[in-house]
């Protein structure tokens, strides 16, 4: 996998570059991407202090969850960020080479506006379960 992947918004105005390996990508179904993006959200997720954003990015919060970024340019929905800001999540389209990558997992699948397809990959009917421990 790649040391360093960069990628941006569709104007330019946002880029970001990320140091260091990713997890994901994954596949999220929930309502929220789904208003957000169309469809669901595919995204891959790196801790925050490896990710370094430039540009103007607007945040939304819609649930005590997390905040979302998007470009207040062009409106493209770039980033997931939960609430304590440990990582950030980026949109797998938004990365200007996903090569390497390859769909990990789905998400609050039992959400789903689509059948999900059968990839050979984990289904979630909610989010993922939490680590045993």
């Amino acid at each position: 996998m790649a040391d360093t992947r960069s990628g941006g918004c569709l104007c330019g105005a946002v880029r970001f570059t990320v140091t260091g390996p990713v997890t994901g990508p994954t596949a999220c179904h929930c309502r929220e991407c789904q208003r957000q993006s169309g469809n669901y959200w595919a995204a891959v997720s790196a801790p925050s202090d490896r990710v370094e954003i430039t540009g103007p990015v607007a945040w939304i919060s819609v649930s005590a969850l997390a905040r979302r970024g998007f470009c207040p340019h062009c409106g493209g929905f770039l980033f997931w960020q939960p609430a304590d800001g440990s990582s950030v999540d980026m949109g797998l389209g938004n990365l200007d080479d996903p090569a390497g990558l390859a769909l990990v997992d789905h998400l609050w699948c039992d959400e789903a506006t689509l059948p999900v397809p059968d990839d050979g990959t984990p289904h979630y009917r909610r989010g993922r379960p939490k680590p045993a421990g």
